[in-house]
């Protein structure tokens, strides 16, 4: 094992001791009076606990990429490492329920780079599935719920922004026009960009994969656990859905990101078809 993996192994041993410690504490007093101090504490340790799981995970996913998935039990290590990716948002939940600071301990940037490597994850290994030619061979109702669940982390990541400016009733002030216009339409950076690709994408395989009548797997709603946590997935319809995020990404690379290389032809082509199934 490389000292580099070594050190990965060791933070992340080290920052699960420090949020188990710091679960344990809140659990037991409920009523404990949370001091700034005892918030920022709180703070530290699942900062550090989460960057400790992206690294340690992307180790991982690293080796399941090189390999292109034919790994024994593929899909048991892809789904061990979104479940991992998730833990910290089961640890700020707690926190939010026993604090109003709760909500705000996870950064904006951290949720957003832990749904986008769920998503970015279910995307490449549906990616595989799709071009093995058999050798990563999975019923379609099991492609299906993988897709639904790489669609649904990559919506999230894309309404988180949209949500916390809603919730916190900002206005947007910018003097670069085409800035603002990218930020208007929820553009921060190119994983945004790419975000919408990926689930569009995924949007067209799951209704490609629906074509024996197998339909949707209804894994959206239970895994996110909450029947309202965004509109376009309260009833799962690939082909509206895809249609709705690839046209965004033609609107967006067709307008502010118009001279930056992005490849507009093959989503035009999926839109075609989704389009035609409607």
């Amino acid at each position: 094992m490389s000292v580099d993996v070594e050190d990965n192994h060791s933070l992340l041993h080290k920052s699960i001791k420090n949020c188990q410690e710091a679960q344990l504490l809140l659990r037991d007093d409920k009523t404990l009076h949370l001091t700034d101090g005892t918030v920022n504490r709180m703070d530290d340790a699942l900062s550090l606990y989460t960057q400790a799981l992206l690294d340690q995970t992307y180790y991982n996913e690293c080796i399941l990429v090189d390999q292109e998935f034919l790994v024994d039990s593929a899909e048991s290590i892809v789904q061990s490492i979104t479940d991992e990716l998730e833990k910290p948002f089961k640890f700020q939940k707690v926190l939010s329920s026993l604090c109003s600071k709760g909500d705000n301990i996870l950064s904006i940037d951290m949720k957003e780079c832990l749904l986008w490597r769920c998503g970015a994850l279910l995307y490449m290994f549906s990616h595989a599935i799709k071009n093995s030619k058999g050798n990563l061979s999975l019923p379609n109702i099991k492609i299906l719920q993988i897709l639904e669940m790489g669609i649904n982390f990559l919506i999230r990541m894309l309404n988180l922004r949209k949500l916390s400016k809603s919730e916190e009733g900002e206005e947007l002030i910018c003097n670069d026009e085409t800035t603002a216009e990218l930020i208007k339409q929820g553009i921060y950076s190119d994983t945004h960009v790419l975000a919408h690709v990926y689930a569009g994408e995924m949007c067209y395989w799951h209704w490609y994969y629906s074509k024996d009548g197998v339909g949707s797997c209804n894994v959206i709603e239970s895994r996110s656990g909450k029947s309202d946590q965004n509109a376009i997935l309260s009833k799962f319809n690939s082909c509206s859905i895809g249609l709705t995020l690839l046209s965004q990404y033609l609107k967006i690379v067709n307008g502010p990101l118009k001279h930056c290389g992005w490849d507009t032809k093959k989503i035009e082509i999926l839109c075609n078809i989704l389009q035609c199934q409607k």
